[in-house]
């Protein structure tokens, strides 16, 4: 699918203020806005996520305990919990237990394709156990059944995993647990629970409060709505707080987008990639400039050129878009123009069989786009690493026999959206099928019923967890 660029007032100020850039002078009063290309769909709230470490294992560092005296937050942490290494349980983690049990549907903590919710025969009553992660190095084996102080209980099964009931790739998840600045820790509501106004009360804090809707990523610092109250009686009784830290236990296939207020052109430096155990790294370090805004989601565009709009082929059957504004591969200064980054333009991705390959694309107008080419959705996470600047993203490796359809958004068209209508006829939510195929107002309606009765987040998006809950039967009750 093909986008034509409205050739706007806007465009002509972002043309205009990317120019004023190689100024020093004005370099701190340049705000970046990006027009060069088609603009994603806009999102009510895009995403970022930071951490401050590149490597996996430095960011699995244990959870904060609250303090009387936080010091002072420059960006959320993002810690991503990876109970599984090539040599076993990571050090970080410690076993507090292990039995035996069994699992009967994906874990509703953690709503990753590898996390189960089990249960385990203690003496005379069962306790369940969620999110209980597969050892990627042994499938087969015992699951790790993750507590949020990182400790463990380890789950010898007794019957084999149901698979047919575990979890798909998610288009959009909340964090399990949530660190405020001031220390308090803020536990996912994953029951029936109620809402505010018009947003969901979703973590219940250890030393008091709730929170309420989704956390703001568009910043440095992660904002969240919270209350003293347990049961706030309207959005007057919420305040804002910040986020010192998150937990994560997998990414998702949502759009994640952070504008950098009052950069320069980010120069760009370095681009590297390497297998990890469950995903694959991508990493762009930036030099002289920082870090510049980034938009990171799957898209149907066709990669084209600035200014050319020569078609620029990528492998694989998805593609994932990387957009960094303002960027360069190259420094603009009194001295003249310097390369900065003279690495390959189309770097192969080996190790990995669901990645083909990064792809360079333009940075016309300063306006930066790589792809990544897919043979199947994904989930994946976004993390701004400091000193030296750097984004990097992980895309986790998918699981055999899950969903492997677009990501649809209201207006799109075509058999995959046939395909949706049909399910959703069969499931009561739609009446009848367009007779074009167009995602319209009905489907709409149609898909944030369905996720909200399903337990998702209702955004009218859909995604691989909504064509796995589509596609699959109701779990067994436990």
């Amino acid at each position: 699918m093909t986008h034509k660029l409205p050739f706007t007032l806007k465009r002509i100020i972002r043309i205009a203020v990317a120019t004023l850039l190689i100024l020093p002078a004005l370099a701190a009063c340049a705000k970046p806005s990006p027009t060069a290309t088609p603009a994603p769909t806009a999102t009510p709230r895009p995403t970022a996520t930071s951490a401050p470490t590149e490597t996996p294992k430095a960011t699995d560092t244990p959870l904060p305990q609250p303090t009387a005296t936080p010091g002072p937050i420059e960006v959320t942490e993002l810690m991503v919990m990876q109970p599984w290494g090539g040599d076993g349980l990571r050090p970080q983690f410690t076993v507090s237990s292990e039995v035996e049990g069994t699992c009967w549907m994906g874990s509703i903590t953690a709503a990753r394709t590898d996390a189960w919710r089990c249960s385990a025969a203690l003496q005379e009553s069962d306790e369940i156990l969620d999110p209980c992660i597969i050892n990627p190095f042994d499938p087969g084996g015992t699951l790790a059944c993750v507590h949020l102080d990182r400790t463990v209980t380890l789950l010898n099964l007794t019957q084999p995993l149901p698979v047919a009931f575990a979890n798909a790739e998610s288009h959009k998840r909340l964090p399990p647990s949530l660190v405020l600045a001031d220390g308090n820790e803020c536990d996912l509501v994953t029951g029936t629970t109620i809402t505010v106004g018009s947003e969901r009360l979703n973590y219940s804090c250890r030393s008091g409060g709730v929170l309420v809707g989704e956390p703001d990523k568009s910043g440095d610092v992660w904002t969240i709505a919270y209350s003293a109250s347990e049961r706030p009686a309207s959005s007057e009784d919420l305040t804002e707080v910040r986020v010192a830290r998150a937990v994560a236990f997998r990414g998702d296939t949502a759009r994640v987008s952070s504008e950098i207020m009052g950069t320069p052109s980010g120069v760009l430096a370095d681009v590297r990639n390497a297998q990890h155990p469950g995903f694959h790294r991508i990493v762009f370090e930036f030099g002289q400039g920082g870090l510049p805004s980034y938009d990171v989601q799957y898209t149907e565009e066709t990669p084209r050129e600035g200014g050319s709009g020569k078609e620029v082929p990528v492998g694989g059957e998805f593609l994932l878009r990387l957009w960094f504004f303002p960027a360069r591969r190259v420094l603009l200064d009194d001295s003249g123009v310097t390369p900065t980054y003279t690495g390959p333009l189309r770097i192969p991705i080996d190790g990995n069989p669901n990645l083909k390959e990064t792809v360079f694309v333009s940075d016309f107008e300063a306006d930066m786009f790589w792809y990544v080419g897919l043979d199947q959705i994904s989930g994946f996470l976004v993390t701004k690493l400091l000193d030296p600047p750097r984004l990097a993203i992980d895309i986790f490796d998918p699981v055999p026999g899950t969903s492997n359809r677009p990501v649809l958004h209201i207006g799109d068209r075509g058999q995959p959206v046939h395909a949706l209508q049909e399910k959703l006829v069969a499931a009561g939510y739609l009446s009848a099928i367009p007779v074009e195929f167009v995602y319209d107002e009905d489907t709409h309606r149609a898909v944030v019923a369905f996720e909200t009765d399903h337990g998702m987040i209702p955004d009218g998006v859909v995604g691989p967890e909504m064509w796995a809950s589509l596609d699959r039967p109701v779990p067994p009750t436990q």
